[in-house]
């Protein structure tokens, strides 16, 4: 009994050392790997965005994720495990498993929370900002006229749907009219496809509830309630026509009239939103139908909104 109990002891002993080893090699693969070694074209494919524009978002939160303890990850890998993530649309297991960060998946998960909240904190006000001076309504409704028969455009406006994991509190009203459950989001972007607002309820929410029920709405009435200009947001159909602050197309309208026109004009102009939708799932595939995102709703809110301001950081770098 006593040699079985010290051979118990060396075969615990030796898989302890094992798995300090497997730890070990691990931390060393992960913190000798260096994707900004990657070329330019690599970088950009596996990150979506420049490395001179990732290397700024990982100095700016570096005082906020500086590594605590001995063995937890690098701001550098916290940083560029959450883009990956964002960018690729998989689940956390085939980016805790990725062979460029091999970082286990409760890992990836706290750095996905812990960066995206800190990004959210930090860039939100600077990178999504609705027109709120003369000067920045000015510039963006004269960017608009280029394209425009008609002035004070300060925006186009949609929502989109972001497939969720059914939330344990409040399930059905996260389930929409498509029959999944996701959170439907409003954004507004400028002519240059820039996104200037961004707001998220649960998915039965109607759109134009959605819109009446926000602060962009009041903010539009405001401008009308007081005189200080005439301003409008460019919508689809699914919204009611509000002459102080919605323009929608006039469905049916004879061909050659003028209210054909005037459709004609501001359904290509509207299409701005559209692509918005388009590029923005397509650069960060997390928020695509297929790529269910498992969390909260009030955490796939935070995801959401950091996608919308890394697609604003790739419009001003590429534009």
């Amino acid at each position: 009994m006593a040699l079985l109990g010290h051979i118990l002891i060396a075969e615990e002993y030796v898989n302890q050392m094992a798995h300090q080893r497997f730890t070990l090699h691990k931390r060393i693969l992960r913190d000798s790997y260096n994707p900004f070694d990657l070329s330019d074209f690599n970088f950009k494919k596996l990150y979506r965005l420049p490395k001179n524009v990732i290397f700024d978002i990982i100095e700016n939160l570096r005082p906020v994720l500086t590594k605590t303890r001995k063995n937890s990850l690098s701001v550098e890998i916290q940083v560029l495990t959450t883009i990956q993530f964002l960018a690729s649309g998989s689940y956390q297991r085939g980016i805790g498993h990725d062979c460029l960060i091999p970082i286990s998946q409760p890992s990836v998960s706290r750095c996905i929370q812990r960066v995206t909240q800190s990004f959210l904190t930090m860039y939100a006000g600077r990178w999504i900002s609705f027109p709120k001076t003369r000067a920045e309504r000015s510039n963006i409704s004269d960017r608009f006229a280029q394209t425009t028969t008609y002035p004070g455009v300060l925006g186009c406006i949609d929502c989109t749907h972001i497939a969720i994991f059914p939330p344990n509190e409040r399930e059905e009203a996260y389930k929409n009219f498509k029959g999944f459950h996701s959170l439907n989001v409003q954004m507004v972007c400028d002519s240059e496809m820039r996104i200037l607002n961004v707001l998220a309820f649960p998915g039965s929410v109607h759109d134009q509830f959605l819109f009446t029920s926000s602060a962009l709405s009041t903010e539009m009435e405001r401008l009308h309630t007081n005189r200080i200009g005439q301003f409008y947001l460019l919508g689809d159909s699914g919204y009611a026509s509000e002459p102080y602050n919605m323009l929608i197309p006039i469905l049916h309208a004879n061909e050659g009239s003028p209210e054909y026109r005037y459709t004609k004009n501001h359904c290509l102009v509207r299409n701005s939103i559209e692509r918005v939708f388009g590029v923005l799932k397509g650069r960060w595939r997390c928020l695509k139908k297929d790529c269910v995102l498992h969390y909260k709703p009030q955490k796939a809110g935070v995801i959401i909104n950091c996608c919308a301001i890394l697609h604003n950081m790739a419009i001003q770098e590429y534009t």
